[in-house]
């Protein structure tokens, strides 16, 4: 599996520090991650998706027995295994652009708590985005790459004065 780069976009509200920043991202980022815990819940067994037939479950399946469902605690909304706060892609497009960022420090690595004026500023765009309101828009639900910055750059001008957090996500 690979790297993938998704971004925060989080409110601004008056006096808000860092701290309260990386916070809100943190737990956006979380909501979407392998990481995050649900309660055990039924779910239709992947055995279906694996027969060759296709018409019924793996009857020697460890998972379902065969019944085609199977309980599971692994996170519906889950669109990456785990995430670190930053992403070298935009630090590098970040550098060649020479722009004032302000670069504060989390475990550290340095990350950019950056908004999305500045964002729209720069080259880069992401793979996958979160919005204030915790909906999940990535490059994967369009047919081409242009669509897909055209979704992106629309969703920074509507989330204009908000903040943008970057992360590096593992698949």
């Amino acid at each position: 599996m690979g790297w993938i780069s998704v971004y925060a976009i989080i409110e601004k509200y008056p006096k808000m520090k860092a701290d309260m920043v990386y916070s809100l991202a943190e737990s956006r980022l979380r909501m979407f991650s392998d990481e995050f815990e649900v309660p055990e819940y039924e779910a239709p067994c992947e055995c279906y998706w694996l027969s060759p037939n296709k018409k019924e479950y793996q009857k020697d399946c460890e998972y379902c027995l065969g019944k085609g469902i199977r309980k599971t605690n692994v996170n519906p909304l889950s669109r990456y295994s785990f995430y670190e706060l930053g992403d070298d892609a935009l630090y590098m497009d970040m550098e060649e652009s020479m722009q004032d960022f302000r670069t504060l420090m989390s475990n550290g690595k340095p990350t950019d708590i950056l908004t999305t004026g500045q964002l729209l500023s720069l080259r880069t765009v992401p793979n996958g985005i979160i919005t204030p309101e915790k909906h999940y828009f990535d490059c994967d639900i369009y047919r081409d790459s242009e669509d897909w910055t055209k979704q992106f750059r629309e969703l920074c001008k509507k989330y204009s004065n908000h903040y943008v957090v970057p992360a590096s996500c593992h698949c």
